[in-house]
């Protein structure tokens, strides 16, 4: 018996010793090396997107008609997000239309939210529902790992490298944000002051995106399990918290669900996607999101997703049957595992608004499991470090998880700072969506690779649903690319084609009034005049129509359409550089 205790008294001497003695000037200031350590890193995963251009959605901010580039205060006041259009609306304002100042935001608010998220963890593992879980080393290693995996994790690419994402990463700043101020010691001692502040966070969360609404349920399952320790009674003391957002849920609840109902890209009046069969198809969505999160790679910018009919159609019913297991469990577990549950709940809470009953038009997008992503993230590890041993084992498996993931972010930044590439490799991964096969032959059309951009549009225009607004696009950009190769007979047919699909297309009509007149056919010109009628702010039909004229000379006809340009879009560089040489030219010419 002596030689067993012996080394144990000397390992327990040594602890103790260890234990007393002063940390180092690197522990002192940890919170500050890992605040500073964090930017870092972010800047390091996401210096490719600072590169990356303008994408799809992107370059709605920068329509004639946005209220961003018109700075339409009353207009971006009235939106569903106002705060979220203000703002792109500032950063038009500080970098125009450069993406580099939209992208740059993008980096700082991710790493603003992975500190935010750090800042809950600590919270969390220092709350009264985990009080004996766990060492005091353990919690602090749990609460870093946490934010370092919301932070390295490839699925958080398309949120921060696709500009229009930017309404996930603010709606969760102020998302994250209240959590912290409610999860914080000024509960205690200033509760209406939390109230009001977390009630304040609330509403910058749900005017940057319509998910933030689950915030109060947040707070509920915070209190729930984390500081009431499962126990209805001791959350009565919180009330301040409740009675406001209660006030402002009901107060902003109808003008958000208006806003909902007039989205022209989601809702129950889309056409394309019946929310019946979104509900059912949801319900898988669930675990291909927890796979992407649990084994982020083979992302894919469009996934390919066979909807699901019925309940009985694609496994459906299996995945709801899973999904109320994992929630079951959870709430029957709750005070065995109370992280891993709050967890759980917390990802089920956060994914529920683009992952129910209210359809959108993408079946699964990876920017929807932003913020989901921190409950996953909080429900692994909690589990990982009550099963584990080692504890110094678990800490080195997950720094090389977050390497590993790093590395992927790495990587799938280098796909998304090319449009080219992101189109290619979406092709490759969903070889049977239109879309991708459509965008793809506008990269290469930008790229004067024309024979490949028409085989793209001829396969998106033969997988497309026959006779809709978006084939009418399709052959809008095959007549485009017929154009360019100067085949003007075949670009007109094209557009015809289109144009007894969708004749209120704006586009269509000048790309048609360009082609007949190449053709010789004088009628070409009144197709201008269509264009302008259907949309009184378009500038392109004025763009187009001044660059004829000016080819043919007749210059005070294509000034004022170069002017008509500029009222429009007043720092449109082709149309101020055009406008400038003819006016110079006619100096010229009068001398």
């Amino acid at each position: 018996m002596k030689t067993t205790r012996a080394p144990q008294a000397a390992r327990r001497l040594r602890q103790a010793q260890a234990a007393a003695r002063p940390p180092g000037f690197f522990l002192r200031h940890l919170p500050v090396f890992y605040l500073l350590g964090l930017f870092l890193a972010a800047f390091v995963l996401y210096a490719g997107s600072l590169g990356g251009p303008f994408l799809f959605d992107d370059f709605d901010l920068f329509e004639a008609r946005s209220a961003m580039r018109q700075k339409a205060w009353q207009q971006i006041i009235a939106s569903p997000r106002p705060l979220l259009v203000s703002s792109f609306a500032l950063s038009h304002w500080l970098s125009g239309t450069s993406p580099f100042g939209f992208h740059l935001v993008s980096v700082l608010l991710h790493a603003l939210n992975t500190l935010i998220l750090w800042g809950i963890a600590r919270r969390i593992c220092a709350s009264p529902g985990l009080a004996g879980w766990l060492a005091p080393a353990a919690r602090n290693t749990l609460a870093l790992f946490v934010p370092l995996l919301f932070l390295a994790t490839p699925v958080q690419t398309e949120s921060v490298a696709y500009i229009s994402s930017r309404s996930e990463l603010l709606a969760a700043t102020f998302y994250l944000a209240a959590l912290l101020v409610f999860l914080s010691s000024w509960r205690e001692r200033h509760r209406w002051l939390t109230a009001a502040l977390v009630t304040i966070l609330y509403a910058g969360s749900v005017t940057s995106k319509q998910h933030g609404l689950t915030l109060p349920g947040a707070i509920l399952l915070a209190d729930y399990f984390l500081l009431a320790e499962s126990d209805w009674r001791r959350m009565r003391k919180n009330w301040p918290v409740y009675a406001l957002l209660l006030a402002a849920m009901t107060a902003g609840g109808f003008l958000v669900v208006g806003g909902l109902l007039r989205a022209t890209s989601a809702g129950f009046a889309l056409a394309e996607v019946r929310w019946t069969d979104y509900l059912f198809t949801q319900f898988r969505m669930y675990f291909l999101y927890l796979s992407l999160l649990a084994v982020p790679f083979g992302l894919n910018v469009d996934y390919d997703i066979a909807p699901s009919r019925s309940l009985f159609e694609q496994g459906s019913w299996l995945a709801l049957a899973g999904i109320l297991a994992l929630a079951a469990g959870a709430i029957h577990f709750r005070r065995r595992f109370v992280l891993a549950s709050f967890g759980v709940l917390f990802f089920f809470l956060t994914l529920s608004p683009t992952s129910s009953f209210f359809p959108l038009l993408d079946y699964a997008a990876e920017r929807r499991l932003y913020l989901p992503s921190a409950g996953f993230f909080l429900a692994a590890l909690a589990l990982a470090f009550q099963w584990w041993w080692p504890r110094r084992a678990l800490s080195l498996t997950l720094g090389g998880i977050v390497l590993l993931y790093g590395a992927g972010t790495c990587a799938r930044n280098r796909v998304w700072q090319d449009s080219l590439a992101l189109w290619q490799d979406a092709v490759e991964k969903s070889p049977n969506k239109w879309r991708g096969h459509n965008n793809l032959g506008n990269e290469y059309t930008k790229l004067a690779r024309f024979e490949e951009a028409v085989r793209c549009f001829q396969t998106a225009a033969r997988l497309v649903r026959p006779d809709t607004k978006e084939h009418a696009e399709i052959l809008s950009s095959l007549g485009s690319t017929f154009a360019n190769r100067q085949m003007y007979a075949q670009a007109a047919e094209t557009y015809r084609k289109a144009l007894k699909i969708s004749p209120d297309i704006s586009h269509l009509w000048t790309n048609l009034a360009i082609a007949e007149i190449r053709l010789q056919k004088p009628a070409g010109w009144q197709y201008f005049q269509k264009a302008m009628d259907l949309n009184y702010l378009a500038w392109e039909p004025y763009l187009a129509r001044a660059n004829m004229y000016s080819q043919l000379g007749r210059f005070d006809e294509a000034i004022a359409d170069y002017q008509q340009v500029l009222r429009r879009v007043p720092e449109h560089a082709d149309a101020q550089y055009n406008l400038r040489s003819l006016m110079e030219l006619k100096q010229r010419l009068k001398k």
